[in-house]
This record gives structure tokens, C-alpha cells and sequence, in this order.
């Protein structure tokens, strides 16, 4: 039987064609929805924007939610002891790109590269410094005591820590750090009270500040493998390891470092981790969870059907950002086509986690997922 290509197949080549005479317009990602599970007592669950389905990116603080909308808008709910619901505006014809928060202060990346910060400022850790001409932020993290930046050319930006109690050297100590052999750079960046932890160009993860829990003590490496990424909200750290593993150290009281076995064959793609639980999920898309749950806050069973977009996790609760959308069909008309196609383009390159054009997760919108798409090009099911 001769081979036969779709109609499907065929408008995607010509869609191709097209491209090879012009560029698409950037198209932004179609959002999802949210599911908020866990403690209640500042009302993260209960005013939680759920009924939205344009969700692209969420975060979370102590008692704090947000989500970034399609449209450039941060939401937030919950706790407002210290403005973090107070959001400011990325101005005039200018919209939020990101959004990351710290356990009380908010930060929006603006499509400018801005880094805006509101919330709790006591000890100046929403005095984001203003970066050299040509230089901006990319990663953003935030402690009680101190933030910390990566710019895009690969320097980290330590601040705050105004703190009665510190001497000036001391300071200086937990906001200084680590100088890096030449040709390397710092990739992202992770706070805790006081203590910051640095992931490499070349892999490795540094730490330095006044750590309580043992969060300094970042395990030493089989030969040959590298750490890929870093997640930390307090007192206890998680990793990604290149060969797919996840370790954790530091505050283990709740088991937040008891990382489950996996599958032969899986590796780790995303890791998440809350004040006294923690999150993972692996390339096959099933997840995990571990430490506390007193209020159905590690209860994977919370998160609803469809493609796991984001998570993030606070204080006793967890936000889930799902797709229900079928695979490929990234902005939500239950078509998977060219319009589908443009928006990978759009995203082309290294991505945050939870990028939907990331269909293989890997931290990166490739070749590979455009062949993922033209898998299921056509109708969803």
C-alpha cells in the first residue's frame, strides 16, 4: 500500500513554505488552569483565581499565590500582611513576562526586563539594584533576610540583609558570592534564611552565607555527572542530578529529603520544593510528592487530569497549572496545526519549567518537539 500524507501534513508544509519567506509574529502560550490543595488559613485555596483558564505561570509564597494571566497581569490571593497582593503595574503598554516570589515579596519580570518587586521589604529585599546598561535579570530568589539575581551575562546579584543583628562583615558574607574560574558562569540561584546556593555553568552548585540545617553540605558527585537543577524554599534543598537522579539535603525532619525510588528507565525532569514538603515529576509525566502533609497538600490525587504545566509550593499548600488541552495543542483550540507549529517557533531555545512548547520537558523548545507536535498533528482526540 503506497504511502499516503495527511492533509494535516501537507498544511504544515505549507505553513514551512511560508516560513521560509517570512516571520511570525511572537504568539503567547495558551494558559491553563489551577488547582490549589492544602492549609486554608490565609484563604490561598479558597480565593484562588480556579475558574480561570488562562493561566500561564504560577508561584508562591509563605501564605501567598500568584499567577501570571495571558495577558501580562499578575494575580495574587492569600496572605496581604505584608502587600504581597499589592502587584504593581509593569506600566504603560507593558506587561509581566514572569513571575517568582519569595516567602513574603512578589517579583514580576516585565516584558522590558524589568524586575519589579512589592511585599515585605524590612530588610531591603525588594531593593532589586538597578543593572549596568545592556545587563538584565533573569532568575530571581528570595529568602527572609536577603534576594538574589542571575543576570543575563551569567553574574550574580546578591541584596538586602539590612538586618539589625548583622555586622558588617557579616553582610558582606551572605551577600558576596563565591568568585568562579574564568570562562564560567552562575546559571540560577536559590535563597534560603540565610543562606544562598548557586548553580554553575559547569554544573556545580555552591553555597555560602550562615546555613543552619546542613544546607551547605551539597553532596559530592559520581564521576561524570552534573547537576542540572536547584530548588530551595527554606531549610532544605533538592537537585536534579544529570543522570536523572534527585538528591536532598539539609532539614529532613519531614522527610522533604526521602526523594522516592523511580522507575528503571525514567529520569527526573522537575523538581519543586515548599517550606516542609516537596515536589517531583518525572520525564514520563507521573508525579511525586514527599514531606508534610497534614492538610492534603503532598495528595497527588488533588492535581486534575491533563498536561502538568508548573507546580508551586508554600506553606502547607501546593498549586497545580494544568492543560487539559491534548498534547501539542498549545494554544487551546483543540487543534493541533500550524498555529501550533508558530507557537514553538515563537518559543524557540532554553525555556523555564513548564513551558508548554516544552513537550519533552527538557528545558528547552527544540526540534524535538516540533516532531512531537507533527506526532499529533490534527484533531485532539
Amino acid at each position: 500500500m503506497p504511502f499516503k500524507l495527511s492533509a494535516a501534513f501537507m498544511s504544515f508544509m505549507s505553513f514551512m513554505s511560508f516560513m521560509s519567506c517570512a516571520l511570525l509574529p511572537t504568539t503567547a502560550l495558551a494558559g491553563g488552569t489551577i488547582a490549589v490543595f492544602g492549609d486554608d488559613s490565609y484563604l490561598q485555596i479558597t480565593n484562588a483565581p480556579t475558574s480561570r483558564d488562562d493561566i500561564t505561570q504560577v508561584a508562591a509564597g509563605r501564605r501567598t499565590g500568584y499567577a501570571l494571566l495571558e495577558n501580562g497581569i499578575i494575580m495574587a490571593w492569600g496572605s496581604d500582611t505584608n502587600g504581597e497582593c499589592q502587584v504593581p503595574s509593569a506600566g504603560a503598554g507593558h506587561k509581566f513576562v514572569q513571575v517568582r516570589s519569595g516567602p513574603n515579596t512578589g517579583y514580576g519580570f516585565t516584558d522590558d526586563h524589568r524586575l519589579l518587586a512589592w511585599g515585605r521589604n524590612a530588610v531591603g529585599q525588594a531593593d532589586v539594584p538597578t543593572p549596568p546598561t545592556g545587563k538584565y535579570y533573569t532568575r530571581v530568589s528570595a529568602g527572609f533576610s536577603h534576594a538574589a539575581a542571575v543576570r543575563n551575562d551569567g553574574v550574580l546579584v546578591c541584596w538586602g540583609a539590612y538586618a539589625p543583628d548583622y555586622t558588617v562583615a557579616q553582610r558582606a558574607t551572605l551577600l558576596t558570592p563565591p568568585a568562579l574560574p574564568t570562562g564560567v558562569t552562575w546559571t540560577d540561584v536559590v535563597v534560603g534564611f540565610r543562606v544562598t546556593l548557586g548553580l554553575r555553568s559547569d554544573g556545580q552548585i555552591l553555597a555560602w552565607g550562615f546555613p543552619w540545617f546542613g544546607e551547605q553540605y551539597v553532596p559530592e558527585l559520581p564521576e561524570g555527572v552534573t547537576y542540572t537543577a536547584i530548588s530551595f524554599n527554606g531549610t532544605f534543598v533538592i537537585a536534579i542530578q544529570s543522570d536523572g537522579e534527585v538528591v536532598g539535603w539539609g532539614d529532613n525532619y519531614f522527610g522533604q529529603c526521602d526523594i522516592p525510588g523511580r522507575p528503571d528507565g525514567t529520569s527526573w525532569a522537575r523538581i519543586y520544593a515548599g517550606v516542609d514538603h516537596a515536589a517531583g515529576v518525572l520525564d514520563t509525566g507521573e508525579v511525586s510528592m514527599w514531606g508534610t502533609n497534614y492538610d492534603g497538600e503532598s495528595d497527588v490525587g488533588n492535581i486534575p487530569a491533563g498536561e502538568l504545566l508548573e507546580m508551586a509550593l508554600g506553606s502547607g499548600y501546593t498549586i497545580a497549572l494544568v492543560k487539559s488541552a491534548c498534547v501539542g495543542d498549545l494554544n487551546g483550540d483543540l487543534v493541533v496545526d500550524s498555529a501550533d507549529i508558530g507557537v514553538i517557533l515563537s518559543e524557540f531555545g532554553p525555556c523555564d519549567p513548564g513551558n508548554s512548547a516544552d513537550l519533552d520537558s527538557n528545558g528547552s523548545v527544540d526540534s524535538a518537539d516540533v516532531g512531537g507536535l507533527l506526532v499529533a498533528f490534527g484533531a485532539c482526540p
